[in-house]
């Protein structure tokens, strides 16, 4: 799309289901597309809507481009024990070292291959760069496959104390999307 599409299909939004709280820009990873992000922020802010940032948390670079515009962040840290992707910590540190200059959340995803010492040094890279962000701890899947939620319940608050060791603001929050099988 175009931005000029774009700001048509806002536009359309707001009139039919408006008002909103914010624009959402997620993906994908918006962040790979901060050429395109720039104006489009600019125009939207200029037309007094709010910002919300939907991003994996490893493009600083991209994210000072756009910093100042955005009213909030919502900043995944996924482990490498549940991506099976490479580690992505120094990424992320030098992200929320950016994104805590406005209002920003850390998302981690959880799942039964969460290694107990990659999840704990997340959790202190958010408590030693931003100890102010809140951390949600979201499962991968909403409900466990085996259907006892409440021994996937117990697992997350242990996560939860575990975590609460060297950061306060840890919360749990399951993927309702997931849940309720929405797209």
């Amino acid at each position: 799309m175009t931005r000029s599409e774009v700001m048509d299909r806002v536009h359309r939004l707001e009139a039919d289901e408006g008002p909103h709280a914010f624009v959402a820009l997620t993906g994908g990873e918006p962040l790979l597309y901060v050429v395109f992000l720039v104006p489009l922020i600019r125009q939207l802010k200029q037309e007094n809507f709010r910002i919300y940032l939907e991003t994996n948390g490893i493009l600083w670079r991209a994210l000072e481009a756009v910093i100042d515009d955005c009213n909030c962040i919502a900043m995944d840290m996924k482990p490498s024990s549940v991506t099976h992707e490479r580690n992505f910590d120094f990424d992320h540190r030098k992200f929320l070292q950016i994104a805590q200059r406005t209002e920003t959340f850390v998302k981690i995803a959880i799942s039964h291959e969460l290694d107990r010492a990659e999840f704990e040094n997340q959790i202190r890279i958010v408590a030693e760069v931003a100890p102010g962000v809140p951390v949600i701890l979201q499962p991968v899947t909403g409900v466990s496959n085996d259907g006892d939620i409440w021994k996937q319940m117990n697992s997350l608050e242990h996560l939860q104390r575990l975590g609460q060791r060297w950061h306060r603001e840890i919360r749990i929050m399951p993927r309702f999307h997931k849940i309720f099988n929405l797209r």
